[in-house]
């Protein structure tokens, strides 16, 4: 499951400590999540910016709202694939 937003909240600094940034200057940033049972891959801008384990997805989620969406989604995709098996 992917999932995209746009945030036009996201400082470059934030990607990129080394480099200071004058204040209140922001940059638009498309944000992806692609979420697989290897874990959750983030990309900003077609960059991949993180990889989660399972196990860091709810604090991950936390931060990223669309990260939660797509989360969400897979779980129920993984919850329906179950169901099917007998």
């Amino acid at each position: 499951m992917i999932r995209t937003a746009v945030s036009a909240n996201t400082p470059p600094e934030v990607f990129d400590p080394a480099t200071p940034v004058p204040v209140s200057q922001f940059a638009l940033a498309r944000h992806t999540f692609e979420v697989t049972a290897d874990g959750l891959f983030h990309s900003s801008d077609g960059l991949l910016r993180a990889v989660v384990p399972p196990e860091g997805w709810d604090d991950y989620a936390a931060v990223y709202p669309a990260a939660e969406e797509a989360i969400a989604a897979h779980r129920l995709q993984v919850a329906a694939a179950a169901g099917g098996q007998s």
